[in-house]
């Protein structure tokens, strides 16, 4: 499958592109400080693939990020985490 670019429907409403971005995000989970993004856990892979970004000073915040993750299952049921973490993660 080849992908392709395109802008999103200049129409107002639930469009179609509006459904389709909705369920692409709502595999985001999304960590909030006074009104502020500190931190998002998402998987590009697919589940059990996570992925994490978070603000230095809301670094407490990852045992909570991991324990509400994307957890995925394999073929013979067992659950799997794999984390993706970077040198400027400072683990």
């Amino acid at each position: 499958m080849t992908a392709t670019a395109r802008r999103y429907t200049s129409e107002p409403g639930f469009t179609d592109d509006f459904f389709a971005v909705r369920e692409f995000l709502v595999r985001i989970g999304v960590w909030e400080s006074d009104g502020e993004v500190v931190g998002l856990v998402t998987y590009e892979e697919g589940p059990g693939d996570a992925y994490f970004a978070v603000d230095p000073a809301h670094r407490g915040l990852l045992p909570e990020m991991i324990e509400s993750g994307l957890v995925s299952r394999t073929r013979d049921g067992a659950e799997y985490w794999r984390t993706h973490v970077t040198e400027f993660d400072g683990a």
